[in-house]
């Protein structure tokens, strides 16, 4: 009876595979996704500004856009009274439904004195605030020959450390991978470091290398999200984790002091705000 039983469902499965299956994925909140990420070229008078807006999304569906009714830009340096028209910049929508603003800052504006971001969606009031961030430039880009296999690129990255402050690097290697490090074992230094890439290189290619300037917290947000994304990282595709940034939900915060969201530990957005000087260096392999 029992080889019957097992027959007659294996026959009743057979009769349905021509059935459309209709998945029930469990539904989630759609979460604000924000990428305020500047950098800043000191060597130019006026820097742009953009930033990247999305909601986050189920599974086999597309990024939607998250259209925002107002996003500004704010100094709060030097006792600017911000109110005052020349402390802050109204960040445009260009490109309508591209989910992208946009607008364009002299560069002291954004090197001297606390920045604050907000932005309004649905109601909601989301806020953060951070500091340029200086670092130091690339010395050089050097082809190396001490890749274990045939397999991949060595380029070696040297640098020179500022002997009077700390200092936190990231640095862009291009398709989305990142490296963070920090100057712990050689502050004010020279100092070097081999990245190697997948031998899909030819000769005579570029490979552009980018340092950037970054603090402490987004250091630790950096290298959180690198864990979980084995080093390749991309903030509008559908997030790996919900790693906290440090931008808020403040809609309910009465206490300026206070924007942590430390009463409201699911509600904040993804993504992060942060102000920084950036070098970059070329080199041609061959």
């Amino acid at each position: 009876m029992r080889n019957l039983a097992v027959f007659l469902v294996f026959v009743l499965v057979l009769s349905g595979c021509e059935d459309v299956v209709e998945i029930s994925l469990p539904e989630t909140r759609p979460r604000l996704v924000v990428e305020a990420l500047i950098p800043v070229n000191t060597s130019l008078n006026t820097i742009p500004i953009e930033v990247k807006v999305s909601l986050t999304n189920s599974f086999f569906e597309t990024i939607p856009v998250a259209n925002l009714s107002q996003i500004t830009l704010t100094n709060l340096g030097n006792g600017t009274d911000p109110d005052d028209s020349n402390s802050f910049v109204i960040l445009i929508e260009q490109e309508e439904d591209s989910g992208i603003y946009r607008g364009e800052v002299g560069t002291e504006f954004l090197t001297d004195g606390e920045l604050i971001l907000q932005l309004r969606y649905q109601d909601r009031l989301y806020f953060s605030r951070t500091r340029y961030v200086p670092t130091v430039p690339i010395d050089s880009l050097v082809q190396g020959t001490n890749s274990f296999n045939d397999d991949e690129l060595e380029i070696i990255i040297h640098y020179t450390d500022k002997e009077d402050r700390k200092d936190f690097y990231l640095f862009n290697f291009g398709g989305n991978t990142f490296q963070t490090t920090e100057d712990t074992f050689y502050q004010g230094q020279s100092f070097s470091f081999s990245h190697f890439y997948e031998n899909t290189i030819e000769p005579e290619q570029e490979i552009i290398i980018k340092i950037m300037g970054i603090d402490q917290a987004y250091y630790n947000f950096m290298n959180v999200v690198l864990e979980q994304s084995s080093g390749e990282f991309d903030i509008f595709e559908t997030p790996v984790s919900t790693a906290r940034g440090n931008i808020f939900d403040v809609t309910d915060i009465d206490n300026d002091d206070f924007f942590d969201n430390v009463n409201q530990p699911d509600s904040f957005p993804l993504g992060y705000f942060a102000i920084f000087q950036q070098y970059s260096e070329r080199i041609i392999i061959e």
